[in-house]
Order: structure tokens, then C-alpha cells, then sequence
């Protein structure tokens, strides 16, 4: 038996054929659609990603996390607002470390309390400004761990977007390539902006103002 989505010149046929939706439909809610061949809606299911973080993986996460920020000489205040961003991404859905730079001023002075983690990759290993701590990690289910810890997670179009909005920390995607509509985050307190038209300083109010709506 196949299950797949009924399409002309499929070159195996599906014993099991759904109509594609209609209209604008995300790309990861898309399978869902496939559970009407069996009598289903795909409103029967959750509209969101979900790594189902244990709150042991998220303790762990936390503890992690305040290692590695006193190992660069934080001193650990476990209210402060952390905001995370991820700067790399794949051909024209990166944004350059310029644009970053712009950006982190804007927000680190509409945020002048808060703490800003910079998520390294092995393509960007840079520190993205003074005062930036600096985190890496290749086990990614431990890495959606120590994101729940966030405030905020910021990056453009890439895995670490779904990652962190997947482990439950607030996602701000910044896109400037593809369809928020197609690829965004799917999370309750998410935000994905189009950017190709705004400077980094609109983008960092834009930010801001989401943050602090989510603090009430």
C-alpha cells in the first residue's frame, strides 16, 4: 500500500490518493492532509512542532546553560531576559553579519538588561559583538534543552528556527528569501517577519515590541 497525494505523472502510483489542499497550506501541516484518506481532518491534530521536552531535559538544559555562561564570566541571574540568535543559514536565506551587527546595537539598546547568547555553527564561529556570550552544541535534542532556557530565540530560515520553537522558546524568524506563510514557525508566542525590506533597526523594534508583549 502507498499513501500519497494524488498528482499527474506520479511515478508510482498510490494505492492510497489524497486531493492536495486547496490555497496557502504550511509545508509541514501539508501531511497532515494525507490522514484523509482515512476519514480524518487534519484539525484532529496539533498545528505546531513539538520535541516534547521532558522537564528533566529542560532542568538539565537550564543547568547547562548557567555553566556556560559563569565559564565566560556571567554572573547567573536566573531572571534576566535571555535572547538567543542563530546567524547562519543556507545560500540566499542567510542574512550577513552586518545586518546582525545593526541589528544586536538596536536591540541591545532597547534591551539594555538582557542577555544575548550568540548559537555558533561550524560556518560562523565569529563573535558577533563584545558582550555577546557564546554558545555551541552538536547534540541537537540536548541544544533544544538549553533553548528552552531562552526568552527569545532569533534566526532566519533554517533547522534551528524549528528546533527552538519545537522545545517551546518564543521564535522570532526573520525571513528575506522564502514564504513565512510556507516555512514559519508554528508556535503560539512565535513571530515570522519578512525583512526584505526593512533595515535592522526596524526589525530589532519589531522584535522588542514582541518580547514585551510576551511579558505581559
Amino acid at each position: 500500500f502507498k499513501l500519497g497525494f494524488d498528482a499527474p505523472g506520479n511515478w508510482s502510483p498510490s494505492t492510497h490518493a489524497v486531493v492536495p489542499p486547496h490555497g496557502t497550506v504550511h509545508e509541514a501541516l501539508k501531511p497532515l492532509h494525507l490522514m484523509r484518506a482515512f476519514g480524518n481532518d487534519p484539525s484532529e491534530y496539533p498545528q505546531k512542532m513539538d520535541i516534547a521536552l521532558s522537564a528533566a531535559e529542560r532542568e538539565a538544559g537550564r543547568a547547562e546553560l548557567r555553566k556556560r555562561l559563569e565559564a565566560q564570566g556571567y554572573v547567573w541571574n536566573g531572571s534576566a531576559r535571555r535572547i538567543a540568535l542563530f546567524r547562519d543559514a543556507r545560500f540566499e536565506k542567510k542574512i550577513d553579519s552586518e545586518w546582525w551587527r545593526e541589528w544586536y546595537s538596536e536591540m541591545k539598546r532597547l534591551n539594555p538588561d538582557a542577555v544575548f547568547i550568540d548559537i555558533l555553527s561550524p560556518d560562523v564561529k565569529d563573535r558577533l559583538a563584545e558582550g555577546v556570550y557564546l554558545l555551541s552544541e552538536k547534540n541537537l535534542r540536548f541544544l533544544g534543552g538549553i533553548l528552552s532556557q531562552m526568552s527569545l530565540f532569533v534566526c532566519g530560515d533554517t533547522g534551528p528556527m524549528h528546533l527552538a520553537s519545537a522545545s517551546g522558546v518564543p521564535t522570532v524568524a526573520l525571513f528575506k528569501a522564502t514564504a513565512p506563510a510556507l516555512y514559519g514557525t508554528l508556535g503560539e508566542s512565535d513571530l515570522s517577519l519578512n525583512i526584505a525590506s526593512m533595515p535592522p533597526q526596524a526589525v530589532a523594534a519589531e522584535v522588542s515590541g514582541h518580547l514585551a508583549s510576551l511579558q505581559g
